[in-house]
């Protein structure tokens, strides 16, 4: 093998493979939405690294460090991790612990977590990845975000059900639009889960008010031509001024969250009206509540254990 000086990092100096990290820092869960993308890192992509380790660790925590290493290879080829992310993880694997950061960015917890499933090796991580989660956790993203999606990838890789059902329940609840991976490795199911529940949301809340309308007008709901008459006009005025019906009478879904669509509708209240005979009509209550109650269980996050590939 080549002498350890042409090393440019030594994780082991009595190594005996050198890992040859090729176009390191490749552009990360990119997103075109992004107002403040990430900072490009000064090292050039086609520069390339010789890092210096151990043979005997990377087969002892990875099968594909077993893999590479028993084909009889001194030299093993990587390419496009993130450099920072890739030594901080050799550096777990070699026992290096002192030289392990005990908080990093979510950003950089992402890549790392990207590589472990790579090298299928997440029980080497299990112990730091607790403790920096718990500290980024203090700052979990409450709007829709590319951050937001990394929470997403790190919750469901790591086994993560608590965090899972948060993240994808913001998703759920914030988004304006159909969710993408951002070329993360989450499974595409689960972005297709995430999609087909936001979605449904919609169908079935507008599907609903709409029938409704129907119902009153075909008489089906109301005690009488009078009550029908109050209801549905209250219902179209407060669907109008809560944004749940435009002036043509469709279903506004431009730019929409399913969060906000619950909100509106939860604001909907069909009058307290007096038909006389000294009693007041109750024959409305309950007609929205149901509908309102399912709504907010809707947007709830998936559930880990049935998001399996």
């Amino acid at each position: 093998m080549e002498s350890g000086s042409n090393a440019t990092h030594v994780i082991d100096p009595d190594g005996n493979v050198m890992i040859i990290l090729q176009n390191a820092n490749k552009p990360f869960a990119a997103s075109s939405e992004e107002s403040n993308p990430p900072k490009k890192c000064k090292t050039s992509q086609n520069q390339e690294f010789r890092i210096l380790v151990s043979a005997s660790h990377l087969t002892f925590v990875s099968p594909e460090g077993l893999t590479l290493c028993t084909a009889g290879s001194v030299n093993i080829t990587a390419d496009g991790w993130d450099l920072e992310a890739f030594l901080i993880l050799l550096r777990i694997c070699h026992c290096k612990h002192h030289q392990v950061p005990r908080t990093l960015s979510l950003e950089l917890l992402a890549k790392i977590t990207v590589l472990v499933d790579y090298y299928e090796c997440f029980d080497v991580l299990r112990f730091f990845a607790d403790t920096w989660i718990s500290c980024l956790e203090q700052d979990f993203p409450t709007q829709y975000s590319r951050d937001l999606l990394l929470w997403v990838w790190i919750s469901w890789a790591l086994k993560l059900p608590a965090l899972f059902q948060q993240a994808t329940g913001v998703v759920i609840n914030q988004a304006t639009d159909s969710v993408t991976a951002l070329g993360l490795p989450i499974p595409q199911k689960i972005i297709d889960n995430i999609n087909r529940k936001r979605e449904s949301i919609f169908q079935y809340t507008f599907a609903t008010l709409d029938n409704l309308q129907k119902s009153l007008i075909d008489g089906r709901k109301g005690c009488s031509p009078g009550c029908r008459s109050i209801m549905l006009g209250t219902l179209m005025i407060q669907r109008r001024s809560n944004g749940l019906l435009t002036s043509d009478g469709t279903a506004p879904l431009a730019g929409l969250k399913a969060g906000d669509l619950v909100t509106k509708v939860g604001k909907l209240s069909p009058p307290a009206w007096h038909p006389g005979h000294n009693y007041f009509s109750k024959c409305h209550e309950g007609i929205l509540s149901s509908m309102t109650s399912e709504l907010k269980l809707s947007l709830r996050g998936l559930d880990l254990q049935y998001q399996t590939t």
